[in-house]
C-alpha cells in the first residue's frame, strides 16, 4: 500500500478573513471605485523595456515597467496594501503558485525565457564572429555546432531545490522563530485562571503584530501552519492557543515545508532532532 501525499497547504481564504477578523485588521468595506486607476498604471506600463547589465561577478536581465505603485494616491496605499503584504510580497507569492497559470508558475517561466535569451546572446555574438572571420565557409565550423549542442541541452525542470545545507540554516532561522513564539505563548497561558477554554482570540489579538514578522507568520495565524504537524495519538491536531499539542521543531519543520513545496515527513526525516541540535550548540 503507497503512502498518500500530504495535501498542498496554502492560504485559506477564510481562515485568514478570521484572525484578521479578531485583530481587527483589514476591518474597512473593500471599496467599490478606486479599480480604475490601477488599470490605467498597469495598461500605461506596457510595454516594458528588456535589457541586460553586467556586472563585476553576475549578469542581470532587467525587465522595467513605466510606472509604480507608489503613484497611486495614499488612500490606494492603506487600502491595497497593509503592513503585511506589500507588493513586492504579492509579487513573490503570485509568480511562485502554479495556480496562477494552472501549469508551469510564472517565477520558471521568466527563469526559462531569460536564461534561453543569455544563451542566445552567446549564440549571436559567436556566429557574428564566426561569420565575419571565415566569409569562405557555408557551413558552421565544428565548435560552433558543440555550443549550440550544449545551449538546448535540457535543464531542471521545476523549482530549483535548494542544498541540504540551506535547507538546514533556514530551519535554524524558523526554529528561532517558533521557539520564541512557543515560549510566549506558554507566558501568556501561565496566569490564565481557566484552563479548559481557548485563549485563541486573545493570543491572536494580542501578538498577531510579533507572528506576522515570522516567515508564515499569516499562515500561523490562520493556523494553516499547524494542518501538516501529525498529532498521531492526540485528541485534536495541532494548535496555535494550545503548545501541549505541537513543539517549536514541529511548527518550523511545517513552515519549512510549505516554503519549499516538500512534505513534512521528508524534512523530518532529512533533519533528525538529535542532529540539529548538535548544529545549534556549535558557536
Amino acid at each position: 500500500m503507497t503512502k498518500s501525499k500530504e495535501p498542498k497547504v496554502t492560504l485559506e481564504p477564510e481562515l485568514q478573513e478570521q484572525w484578521r477578523r479578531i485583530a481587527g485588521v483589514n476591518q474597512k468595506r473593500f471599496p467599490r471605485i478606486g479599480h480604475k486607476e490601477v488599470v490605467d498604471l498597469v495598461d500605461s506600463a506596457w510595454p516594458p523595456t528588456v535589457r541586460m547589465r553586467e556586472n563585476q561577478g553576475s549578469t542581470e536581465i532587467v525587465i522595467r515597467f513605466r510606472g509604480s505603485s507608489r503613484q497611486l494616491s495614499t488612500d490606494h496605499q492603506k487600502i491595497y496594501f497593509d503592513r503585511s503584504s506589500p507588493l513586492q510580497r504579492v509579487f513573490e507569492d503570485a509568480i511562485s503558485d502554479a495556480r496562477v497559470t494552472g501549469q508551469d508558475t510564472i517565477r520558471w517561466k521568466l527563469m526559462t525565457e531569460s536564461y534561453r535569451a543569455y544563451q542566445m546572446t552567446w549564440l549571436h555574438l559567436l556566429r557574428s564572429l564566426w561569420r565575419n572571420r571565415t566569409s569562405s565557409e557555408t557551413d558552421p565550423p565544428k565548435w560552433f555546432t558543440e555550443v549550440e549542442e550544449a545551449f538546448n541541452t535540457p535543464r531542471q525542470i521545476g523549482r530549483p531545490k535548494k542544498t541540504d545545507t540551506q535547507l538546514g540554516t533556514r530551519l535554524d532561522l524558523l526554529l528561532s522563530h517558533t521557539e520564541r513564539l512557543y515560549q510566549t505563548i506558554e507566558d501568556f497561558l501561565a496566569d490564565k485562571p481557566v484552563k479548559n477554554r481557548s485563549y485563541r482570540e486573545d493570543i491572536v489579538f494580542r501578538f498577531w503584530r510579533e507572528i506576522q514578522k515570522i516567515p508564515g507568520g499569516n499562515l500561523i495565524l490562520g493556523g494553516e501552519a499547524f494542518m501538516p504537524i501529525p498529532y498521531g495519538k492526540q485528541d485534536s491536531p495541532a494548535s496555535l492557543a494550545e503548545p501541549n499539542t505541537w513543539k517549536p521543531r514541529q511548527l518550523a519543520i511545517a513552515l519549512l515545508a510549505i516554503e519549499t513545496g516538500q512534505q513534512y515527513h521528508t524534512i523530518e526525516r532529512k533533519f533528525p532532532e538529535r542532529k540539529r541540535k548538535k548544529v545549534l550548540t556549535q558557536p
